[in-house]
């Protein structure tokens, strides 16, 4: 009888994990959140200069001192 329990139990752990993982599948990637999050940032205030791989000047050398 105990043995029948454990066996229950157990499928009924493995189904709800199934069951997690495929709900999960159909949520929004990170890439997704970040480019919809990225988006909605306020611009930087136009006194302050702040540099990063997306704004980085290519053209021209940046000094660092």
């Amino acid at each position: 009888m105990k043995h029948i329990k454990r066996v229950a139990m157990a499928t009924l752990l493995l189904l709800g994990t199934v069951g997690l993982s495929i709900s999960g599948a159909a949520a929004q990637s990170l890439g997704d959140y970040a480019r919809t999050v990225r988006k909605n940032q306020p611009e930087p205030s136009p006194t302050t200069r702040h540099f990063d791989n997306d704004n980085l000047p290519t053209s021209e050398n940046v000094s660092v001192v």
